[in-house]
């Protein structure tokens, strides 16, 4: 690299351009690929960006990435000077500085170059303006894209960098102002403009005497603030408001001169804090748009003179043409040769034979006829139809006229002239318009039952039809030609209150000109009356007639079927209050049967109750080996009794759409083993293998109802124990997912058993369906477990999928989604039996009163409390436990819901209400335990509650929660 002191010499440092010298860098053949910075000069600094300590020693593509690949080449056009020693001189845009410069190159050592140059960017964007401005000038010019005000208003816009402009223009007078565009470059500007009168386009106003008398003087106005602009058009409070809203800045005002007169003017809104760019461009940019605003209107005059000097010509499509008779010489405008897709000079030298090459030869000779006809004095006009071949290889059709116009002394003729209108379109829209009527004849004569007709109304109000269909003969029995010639001989068929009904029809919609539609009867020629629609578009006239064009169609045979169709809504709608009555009729009765249900369902237990009491009391007594066998029979056969009612109960509940689910805190894994627990000595006893197995990452404790969950494991498990004979039984219980506010449950029973049919398996949830287990007839049970399973699942947001192979066993997976447990979780049901209360567990001595009106069930209960210890006294109605409790001083009273006089729910309520009375601990003893029941006895003061039939473990975690000072109320 050659040695060269990084600072420049004192002349090059006072150079107001700015200096740069470089080190050409090249490749292996020699071709400049870099180059390397040497020296600069504080003006180099200034116009690049570039402090010399950052770039001397340093290549360009490294000072400047990038500009090795753009537009223009710099590398090998400095490099190229460096390397031959031409200097150049040019002007280039600079993508990495986004500047433009005036650059002159030049070398005075082999291998190194330098270049002086100075940022035109100002210079250029003014010059780009400028050009641009030329541009779009130029286009004022352009008689095919002449720019419209909007465009025009829009470049003034950016042309001066506004936010806003808006073009007025003046009205002759002077006096007011009619906006014409508006360009905005923010939407919201618009709603000031909005404010300021400028919205919408083609509003007029006022011109204000004060701010008109500070703009009459000068080209352009400049006005500080909107107020300023305003004066008294809006107030200030206003102007501020917009001011600050929308940051408007200076507003300016730039008349559009015609030479000396103002036609029009700018206004344009700058953004806060700027002014007007290029002002004298803008002058000129107005100045311009006033004299095309001049040469518009001084064009549309002279057009209209146009159309009316040219309107024959230009407006028939015409041609013309003069023909001397005795040379053959023709004389064609260029609309003549354009007909024929040629230009006028193409067809030059033109003559008789020019015209004659370009007929069809078929129509020379009606051609030649009409000639001979003017020529012999016959006609006085020549005028015929025929074709002309176009360039294009096709026909077109030309209407010819003309007329000899100068005559010899002889009576022959020497000069003839005339038009040439190109009548193709004509022509081929006759043959459609024939083609057309043709099939709209046949369309109109084919309606079926129907016509076509254009009807006349004059304003007078006297009608005629212009045009019938032959339908007409069909529909109405009258000729077409009769009714074209009396109209009155159709409107004579309508039956007095259809005609009456038809005028009415047709007076108003010839009043609001709409569409119209009638229905209306006609009695034919014969008596046959038929329902005929009429149906009619209006259109008005210039004499202000008016012209009904409408279709008529028979609709008897509709008619009828509309009234067969009422008669059947009728008939329907009797039908529908049936069923109402009947469904009215179904909801009592399902009412009643689930009353009866509830009924039976007390009723069935209390005898129950009394049985499942006595055997319990028999097990306590000396038995031998049989009876104690024959004891654990009946035990099973009642508890098998107790869940098939239990089941129907269930069922009931889903019918009703009453199955509903408590919640409340459990222990997820005892309540498992709970409900599991009795099928181990099931499948012990049929010498099949049961696994249970639950995961340890099970949750300790869930929000949910435990009974219900025990029920869905107790069922499915208890189904793949019932119905396996050999091999094994796999329980499985994990928790898939939890959640923020929920764990997801799965349980999954797997046995070996005879598996399932897909018959079997599409019944398998129906209610009473029972799966043959492949042993016997029918399997043991209601039928009803699966449906209450499925109805069970789906409460608890859960799903059942069975997937089975007859032979093979059969898989049940069910997930379901509990409740985390949490500190605010609270019960809001009673709790039973165990549940109920929490005091010492053993407590002996109480005294209880027995409120029970089954004979019975009294005696049961009195041999259980006193085998136990306790003073039991017994009454059989509500009245008479609230005497008692009034009377005694009791630990505990056992009350049924179900008493004569007073039921046990409003005894309860009695004796707490009673501040005088010692208040006992009190349970409900019944069949009814829904939540919603169970809210009743909490309501009613009671303290829990037990299920008939009664189990000595349930009373005796009732009793054994009771102390001298009765039950707790803890829940």
């Amino acid at each position: 690299m050659k040695k060269l002191d990084k600072e420049p010499l004192s002349w090059q440092k006072q150079l107001p351009e700015a200096y740069a010298y470089h080190q050409v860098i090249t490749n292996e053949v020699g071709e400049p690929v870099d180059y390397v910075f040497l020296q600069v000069n504080p003006a180099f600094e200034k116009m690049t960006g570039f402090k010399t300590e950052d770039i001397i020693g340093r290549r360009v593509t490294e000072v400047l990435p990038g500009i090795e690949s753009g537009e223009f080449d710099w590398i090998s056009t400095l490099g190229q000077v460096g390397l031959t020693g031409e200097s150049c001189k040019f002007e280039q845009y600079s993508e990495p500085l986004d500047r433009w410069y005036n650059v002159i190159g030049y070398s005075d050592t082999p291998g190194y170059f330098a270049v002086l140059f100075h940022d035109i960017s100002g210079q250029h964007r003014e010059k780009e303006k400028l050009q641009n401005m030329i541009h779009f000038s130029q286009r004022f010019l352009d008689t095919e894209n002449v720019p419209d005000l909007q465009e025009i208003t829009e470049y003034m816009r950016t042309l001066t960098g506004a936010y806003s402009a808006v073009f007025n223009q003046l009205e002759d007078n002077g006096l007011g102002l009619t906006t014409k565009a508006i360009a905005i470059k923010t939407q919201h500007l618009l709603k000031s403009a909005d404010m300021l009168g400028f919205n919408p386009i083609g509003k007029k106003w006022s011109r204000d005497p004060k701010r008109h008398a500070r703009i009459q003087q000068d080209i352009v106005t400049t006005f500080e603030n909107l107020q300023s602009f305003a004066v008294e058009t809006m107030p200030v409070q206003m102007t501020r408001l917009l001011e600050k809203t929308f940051d408007i800045g200076q507003v300016a005002i730039i008349k559009t001169m015609k030479k000396d007169k103002a036609i029009g003017e700018f206004t344009l809104i700058m953004p806060k804090g700027t002014a007007m760019e290029s002002q004298e461009l803008a002058i000129l940019y107005a100045t311009q748009v006033g004299l095309h605003l001049d040469r518009v209107q001084y064009e549309e005059d002279l057009h209209k003179q146009r159309q009316r000097l040219e309107g024959i010509i230009e407006g028939t499509h015409v041609g013309t043409w003069e023909w001397n008779v005795l040379t053959g010489k023709n004389i064609f405008n260029e609309r003549w040769a354009e007909m024929v897709g040629y230009s006028l000079a193409e067809l030059e030298p033109a003559s008789f034979d020019t015209w004659e090459a370009l007929v069809h030869p078929k129509d020379l000779m009606a051609s030649e006829a009409q000639l001979q006809e003017v020529f012999s004095g016959q006609k006085e006009y020549y005028d015929v139809d025929y074709r002309m071949k176009h360039r294009d290889g096709h026909w077109i059709w030309v209407h010819d006229r003309g007329k000899v116009i100068t005559w010899s002394e002889d009576g022959k003729p020497l000069m003839m002239s005339g038009t040439h209108t190109d009548i193709t379109e004509r022509k081929r829209a006759e043959e459609t318009i024939l083609a057309s009527k043709d099939q709209l004849e046949t369309l109109s004569n084919n309606i079926p039952n129907g016509m076509v007709y254009q009807l006349m109304v004059d304003p007078k109000g006297n009608r005629r039809f212009t045009y019938v269909s032959a339908g007409v003969e069909q529909l109405q029995g009258v000729k077409q030609a009769d009714v074209l010639i009396n109209p009155k001989i159709l409107y004579d068929q309508f039956l007095k209150d259809d005609l009456q009904k038809m005028i009415e029809t047709e007076e108003q919609a010839f009043s609001t000109m709409e569409p119209f539609s009638c229905e209306a009867r006609i009695r034919k020629p014969g008596g046959k009356i038929r329902w005929v629609q009429f149906q009619s578009a209006l259109s008005k006239q210039p004499d202000d007639s008016i012209v009904a064009d409408g279709i008529a169609i028979d609709v008897t045979e509709r008619k009828k079927a509309e009234e067969n169709l009422q008669e059947y809504a009728s008939l329907l709608k009797l039908k529908n209050q049936e069923l109402d009555v009947t469904a009215k009729e179904a909801g009592k009765a399902n009412q009643a049967k689930s009353r009866y249900l509830a009924h039976m369902n007390h009723e069935v237990r209390t005898p129950l109750n009394g049985f499942l009491g006595f055997l319990q009391l028999m097990k306590s007594t000396n038995l031998d080996d049989q009876q104690k066998e024959y004891m654990h029979y009946m035990e099973q056969s009642t508890s098998h009794m107790l869940g098939i009612i239990n089941n129907v109960l269930d069922m009931a509940k889903i019918e009703a759409g009453e199955m509903q689910l408590t919640n409340r805190v459990f222990s997820l894994g005892e309540e498992i083993e709970t409900a599991l627990a009795p099928l181990r000595s099931l499948a012990s006893q049929k010498n099949i293998h049961l696994q249970i197995t639950t995961d340890k990452n099970l949750p300790r404790q869930v929000v949910g109802d435990p009974d219900r969950l025990r029920q869905i494991a107790l069922n499915l498990g208890g189904n793949a124990v019932k119905f396996t004979k050999e091999g094994r039984v796999l329980i499985t219980v994990q928790c898939l997912e939890t959640t923020k506010k929920h764990h997801i449950l799965q349980m999954v029973v797997e046995d070996t058993g005879p598996g399932m049919t897909q018959e079997t398996l599409n019944k398998l949830f129906l209610p009473f369906y029972q799966a043959d287990d492949g042993s016997t007839p029918q399997s043991k049970g209601s039928g009803l477990g699966m449906t209450i399973t499925r109805e069970l699942v789906e409460l608890m947001d859960g799903r059942i999928q069975v997937d089975s192979t007859p032979g093979k066993g059969t898989r049940i997976e069910v997930v379901l989604k509990l409740n985390k447990a949490t500190d605010s979780h609270k019960d809001g049901a009673l709790k039973q039996t165990e549940n109920a209360v929490k005091a010492p567990e053993t407590y002996n001595g109480l005294r209880i009163l027995v409120a029970e009106d089954n004979e019975l069930n009294q005696l049961l209960m009195r041999l259980i409390l006193e085998k136990k210890g306790h003073i039991c006294e017994i009454v059989a109605n509500g009245l008479l436990a609230v005497e008692e409790a009034a009377d005694n001083d009791y630990d505990l009273i056992l009350m049924d819901i179900q008493l004569p006089l007073m039921d046990g729910r409003e005894a309860s309520r009695e004796i707490r209400s009673r501040s005088d009375v010692h208040q006992p601990s009190i349970i409900a003893v019944t069949a009814f335990t829904s939540l919603e029941d169970q809210e009743t006895f909490k309501a009613a003061g009671m303290d829990g509650f037990i299920a008939k039939p009664i189990t000595f473990e349930d009373l005796g975690k009732v009793l054994d929660g009771v102390n001298k000072e009765g039950l707790s109320n803890e829940n």
